[in-house]
């Protein structure tokens, strides 16, 4: 059996490494959901990245009149070019867009985050108990 404090060394460094690497992305989508300038954009060019997903560049044109293209995050949609998608962006800075549906996909960061924080304060404290246990 495995020593008790490695596997919360391990534990420790996963979930730290999973927050720092999901994290950001999750706040990025927040603000976009919540603060983002909504415009229509069209499907400029896509290619396979894997067996089941796909990227696509997405043009649209900003309130002052700025053509601004983006690459979409891998998905397993499938659409044609030309074809027309709801685009949300940040106004001060218009190349952090992504395809409206991407919004909702950032469950998966609040969940691992949700869980991430009081995990890593169990391992907190079964760290602080094992140094006064022995």
């Amino acid at each position: 059996m495995p020593d008790f404090s490695v596997v919360l060394d391990w534990a420790v460094g996963v979930f730290f490494v999973v927050s720092v690497w999901l994290g950001p992305s999750y706040v990025r989508q927040r603000a976009l959901r919540e603060k983002g300038v909504r415009v229509l954009g069209w499907v400029v060019s896509r290619w396979r990245t894997s067996e089941n997903f796909k990227t696509y560049q997405v043009k649209f044109r900003t309130g002052e009149g700025e053509e601004v293209r983006f690459k979409t995050l891998g998905t397993e949609a499938e659409y044609v070019v030309d074809t027309s998608l709801p685009v949300v962006y940040d106004s001060r800075h218009p190349k952090r867009a992504m395809l409206e549906v991407h919004l909702n996909e950032g469950k998966f960061s609040r969940a691992v985050l949700w869980t991430a924080v009081p995990l890593l304060v169990l391992c907190g404290v079964g760290r602080i108990a094992l140094l006064f246990t022995g």
